[in-house]
């Protein structure tokens, strides 16, 4: 009986310490990810455009809004679901350029857009 509990400890401390290596290793390569993208020699007028052309795909979709906030109140509306809700603070992010929305949200903004949008989109890549 005593050889049992020192066995199930040990399997016990084994699967812990698997489990924080994982999460350190995590940690480790979202570290990474913020330092190279900071270091990166990425253009930076290239990332702006690129940043910029969600927000004008954004105002292409939407014509009917007035303002900024107009906009950001239906964007919010239109892209939420019942998985992913997406807040008017979010999109304001997203046409001001401070960071791009994940990819699920960027077709539904191209579908809404209509494919004069896609094709900008791939001609200002070509250039």
């Amino acid at each position: 009986m005593t050889a049992a509990p020192s066995a199930l400890s040990t399997v016990h401390s084994n699967a812990l310490s698997h489990s924080q290596g994982q999460h350190r290793s995590k940690q480790l390569e979202k570290s990474f990810r913020k330092k190279s993208h900071k270091n990166s020699n990425l253009d930076r007028h290239t990332v702006d455009a690129d940043l910029a052309w969600v927000g004008k795909a954004l105002w292409r979709a939407l014509p009917e809004a007035q303002s900024e906030n107009d906009l950001c109140e239906l964007a919010a509306q239109v892209l939420s679901t019942a998985d992913h809700t997406v807040t008017p603070r979010t999109v304001k992010n997203w046409v001001r350029g401070d960071n791009t929305p994940h990819f699920r949200y960027i077709r539904s903004i191209l579908v809404m857009a209509g494919a004069e949008a896609v094709f900008n989109l791939i001609d200002a890549e070509a250039a």
